[in-house]
């Protein structure tokens, strides 16, 4: 997998979580190996009162996220609020290298007696 398809595959999860009213209030800035979340301040409900629910939401964009770059094996990194206007930034660092390793060591074990 390239790291243009490793990164649409990262952002389509995030773009999947759910969101109050299917509203999806987020908007990304994408770099080669970088995914900034940005909230949109599009809803003014009674329900999102001060932008709580659009952030909860923006958590579960950074979940699904980050737990599709881990079952690439890849290996991310989560920096929180890098900029007064930008929710989170995840970073590919590479492929985990580890990973591997750790699946190996795993099935080597077998089930727990």
């Amino acid at each position: 997998m390239n790291k243009n398809s490793v990164i649409k595959t990262i952002l389509e999860a995030g773009i999947a979580a759910p969101s109050g009213n299917n509203i999806q209030p987020w908007k990304f800035k994408v770099t080669d190996k970088k995914i900034e979340l940005y909230l949109d301040e599009i809803d003014n409900s009674f329900f999102n009162f001060k932008n709580i629910t659009s952030l909860i939401s923006c958590g579960a964009v950074i979940e699904n996220m980050m737990r599709m770059a881990y079952f690439l094996h890849m290996d991310p990194y989560l920096e929180m609020f890098p900029n007064p206007k930008c929710i989170a930034s995840i970073e590919i660092l590479g492929q985990n290298e580890d990973f591997d390793g750790l699946v190996t060591m795993l099935q080597d074990h077998g089930p727990r007696q």
